[in-house]
């Protein structure tokens, strides 16, 4: 069986869906009356190299790609054996598959690097013991990160300057509703007098790293849980 797949010249976005449904003339003797093809351009970007996966599939199966790092068709699976086989014989075709990396992942690239360039937000970043626990003897620590665009973003804890990379709980991005997002990253502790904690920060949007530092004290406790994140906490 050989499903033939049309090709798309001067085709500028990430996925293109074909439904065909009940087409006289797209029917054969091995072909359901109703079906779905897909075409799925998928980029990648890795120091600067783009990288592109063009995949073809067919009843949600994935039957024959190309990849500009191979630069050739591969058959993922026998539907597309022939395709794979004819088109790689083909400079033509080869050629123009090998140029698509440059249209469409590095076209919209560009676009979508001046969209995040326009719309930056530097995160805003506060430190404060968790409320479920006893104020003298808190066991987690809450970093608060809000009002930052991109979403991408780097958080890290320091004890005493030495980096925690193990009993952190991070949330879900929180959508803010006017571009910007805000996370929380839970730090879990033992703390001892005098220790230290500090919670860096990463950004697009920043010059160099931010953060936040809080220090415990158990005698000098806040006045009320209500301004536990202004006194107990320190941002920059």
């Amino acid at each position: 069986m050989s499903l033939k797949v049309p090709k798309v010249p001067g085709l500028v976005v990430l996925m293109v869906l074909l439904m065909l449904l009940s087409n006289p003339v797209t029917q054969g003797k091995t072909t359901p009356e109703n079906y779905l093809l897909q075409r799925l351009f998928e980029c990648y970007e890795s120091n600067g190299k783009q990288r592109l996966v063009d995949r073809y599939i067919y009843n949600r199966e994935e039957f024959l790609n190309f990849d500009s790092d191979l630069g050739q068709y591969v058959a993922v699976t026998e539907l597309g054996q022939p395709e794979a086989e004819e088109w790689n014989r083909i400079p033509q075709i080869l050629q123009q598959a090998r140029e698509e990396v440059n249209r469409v992942c590095k076209h919209n690239y560009g676009l979508d690097q001046k969209l995040v360039l326009k719309h930056l937000a530097k995160p805003k970043v506060s430190i404060y013991p968790s409320r479920a626990w006893p104020l003298l003897h808190p066991k987690m620590l809450v970093c608060h990160i809000t009002d930052f665009y991109p979403r991408n973003i780097e958080v890290r804890w320091f004890l005493n300057g030495k980096e925690e990379s193990s009993k952190i709980v991070s949330t879900t991005l929180i959508r803010n509703g006017d571009w910007t997002f805000q996370n929380l990253v839970i730090l879990k502790i033992r703390p001892q007098q005098g220790d230290i904690y500090t919670c860096q920060v990463d950004h697009l949007s920043l010059d160099s790293t931010i953060s936040a530092e809080w220090t415990f004290s158990p005698h000098k406790p806040p006045e009320t849980s209500s301004k536990l994140g202004s006194l107990w906490s320190r941002s920059y």
